[in-house]
């Protein structure tokens, strides 16, 4: 049997043939999993509605987010492609921590992979470079919990967790939760 497989042209002209990705469960379904499995979008990727419909359609079919050419991996996001990683939802011990410990924060439920996903949307929705160390991540929610205008506690949190795996900061002594 012939794998099944979908073409579709942005409105640049770029054609994409595209295949689907097996996954344990839909990203689709819940908000932290579609979180963690969008990435950026591809430059460009943009489709006639048409093309969407198509596409969308095609993804109930065979039951997945995720669709890859052989390179990537990439799901539909409005009329749009997006980079997404499959096994952040495949894989149910996958953590986006840079292959640091996933680190828990001692007074609030937030960890590593909390803060970089953060980061990672953050960087996203400010135009910023993508993410290549806990270093970049913690510059991004640096830079957004200064110009946050009030107290951001979960930024607070993700910085917390962050100095902890970079510079090893012991956060049952000195954290910014309770000082």
């Amino acid at each position: 049997m012939e794998d099944p497989e979908i073409t579709i042209t942005t409105a640049g002209g770029t054609a994409y043939t595209l295949r689907p990705v097996p996954m344990k469960r839909l990203a689709s379904q819940s908000s932290t999993d579609w979180l963690k499995f969008v990435q950026d979008y591809v430059p460009g990727a943009v489709m006639a509605q048409d093309y969407a419909v198509k596409l969308r359609s095609f993804l109930q079919v065979h039951k997945t987010d995720a669709l890859t050419d052989g390179t990537h991996s990439y799901t539909l996001h409005l009329n749009g492609l997006v980079f997404c990683n499959p096994e952040v939802i495949n894989d149910e011990a996958y953590t986006d921590t840079f292959g640091n410990a996933d680190i828990k924060h001692p007074f609030a439920n937030y960890k590593l992979s909390d803060a970089v996903l953060l980061a990672r949307h953050t960087a996203h929705l400010r135009n910023c470079k993508p993410l290549h160390s806990l270093v970049d991540a913690r510059e991004v929610i640096q830079t957004a919990a200064s110009s946050a205008g009030h107290l951001w506690i979960t930024g607070n949190c993700a910085l917390d967790v962050l100095d902890a795996a970079i510079d090893g900061k012991d956060l049952q002594i000195r954290n910014r939760l309770i000082g």
